[in-house]
């Protein structure tokens, strides 16, 4: 398993083997890591508006099937909140509640952060095998939810996925397994899921552990109804480039 780290060994080998074209697995050390906890819970708490596709999703009962299934619930109410300290104590005053969110733009909510997008653009920007990103986001995932709310997907992005909290899996599959328009895309059901997990490439992530996966691959998100979170840079593509 390659380890991620700032010098060129990952990088040379993370592009020759699997850039813009397969998934893989990678190990993370916590002095190479582009994010810690505590780091991204402070961006999370931190004062100002919120990015335009933030959102925090509720479960109305415990086994969610479809979108919705799921109500826009409130950061004051349900997000992370600076009495809570850390995850932790987010977690426990949240038990009980199955709900996942995802915020955006976390260089600009934690400057310290800020310098994270600069690494991967300076090593992938102008990486000959893919189009030139349109932008480099950062952004979290967390929450309980045992898929994700919108099921089955795929994004105009190439992702990097570092685990903090928890463990969750993600399954992929070949851009050529589904059609747009399939009826088994974006639904949260875990019976339609598991029908197609035979054929999917999976990645069970936890902490000091990180997934790719580039633009072309359809995926989901699981995990066991347990505490998660994970940081992610993306380059997000024109659609036109993929041929979308």
């Amino acid at each position: 398993m390659l380890r991620f780290s700032a010098d060129e060994g990952f990088w040379d080998a993370a592009c020759e083997r699997y850039w813009h074209r397969e998934p893989f697995a990678f190990a993370v050390d916590a002095d190479a890591a582009p994010f810690d906890e505590a780091g991204v819970f402070a961006a999370l708490i931190a004062p100002g508006d919120r990015d335009p596709l933030d959102w925090l999703q509720v479960a109305e009962g415990s086994n969610p099937a479809q979108l919705r299934d799921y109500r826009l619930g409130t950061f004051k109410r349900f997000g992370p909140q600076s009495a809570d300290g850390d995850f932790a104590g987010y977690y426990d005053r949240m038990a009980g509640v199955s709900f996942g969110f995802n915020v955006h733009d976390l260089g600009r909510r934690n400057p310290a952060l800020a310098h994270v997008a600069d690494i991967f653009d300076a090593q992938l920007g102008q990486h000959p095998l893919s189009p030139s990103p349109r932008k480099w986001e950062l952004d979290t995932f967390a929450g309980t939810y045992p898929a994700t709310p919108f099921g089955i997907h795929r994004d105009n992005a190439s992702v990097f996925s570092f685990c903090l909290v928890g463990r969750r899996s993600v399954l992929l599959w070949d851009e050529d397994y589904f059609h747009p328009g399939h009826p088994d895309l974006t639904r949260p059901d875990p019976e339609i899921i598991a029908r197609h997990a035979p054929a999917a490439t999976r990645i069970d992530l936890e902490p000091g552990l990180g997934a790719y996966w580039p633009p072309s691959n359809w995926h989901v998100v699981l995990s066991d109804g347990n505490p998660f979170a994970v940081a992610q840079v993306s380059a997000y593509f024109d659609p036109a480039d993929l041929g979308r």
